[in-house]
């Protein structure tokens, strides 16, 4: 490669989880442990009050979703069902269908990686607060291919316990 390499971007620290946006949240647990072998999935059913401040681009909105998450080594995939309607996974089911919708990734500062989207006129898809952190999907869906996750977390940052866990 000629040159040095200028600038860190946002400084990623790491790649904390992909997104994968389904139809059947259990069909889908299913299919990526029986073929694959991953699980096993951590579910839960996201809503208010634990999602609180949601916007869809400057829209205030109400999220419900059914969440299943398993670990892969030091990245966990998160499989996306949507149980409200207008937010941006309804619009990539319609748009897409199934797949991969976003990669969750560690900053080193939250809010710089935020002014540092924002100067460049990428904007936010959705961003909002829940009951333990604060997150952002970055629209760099032109730019990278994908949706990019910030969020911040405490250091001692911690799902609560499952709802079910599959395979039972």
């Amino acid at each position: 490669m000629e040159g040095e390499m200028k600038g860190k971007g946002i400084g990623i620290s790491k790649v904390v989880h992909i997104g994968v946006v389904v139809k059947d949240l259990e069909r889908s647990m299913e299919q990526y442990f029986r073929t694959m072998g991953i699980g096993p999935w951590h579910v839960y059913t996201l809503r208010p009050p634990f999602l609180q401040e949601i916007f869809f681009g400057k829209e205030k909105i109400y999220l419900a979703m059914k969440l299943a998450m398993a670990q892969l080594g030091n990245v966990a995939m998160e499989l996306i069902q949507p149980i409200s309607e207008g937010n941006p996974y309804t619009e990539f089911l319609e748009r897409c269908g199934e797949g991969v919708h976003h990669l969750g990734v560690e900053v080193e500062d939250y809010e710089q990686a935020l002014s540092f989207f924002k100067e460049r006129g990428i904007p936010l898809l959705m961003e909002g607060t829940t009951q333990v952190d604060a997150f952002a999907y970055v629209d760099t869906q032109l730019l990278l291919g994908t949706v990019i996750e910030l969020n911040k977390r405490p250091k001692d940052f911690k799902m609560p316990p499952p709802e079910a866990i599959y395979p039972p």
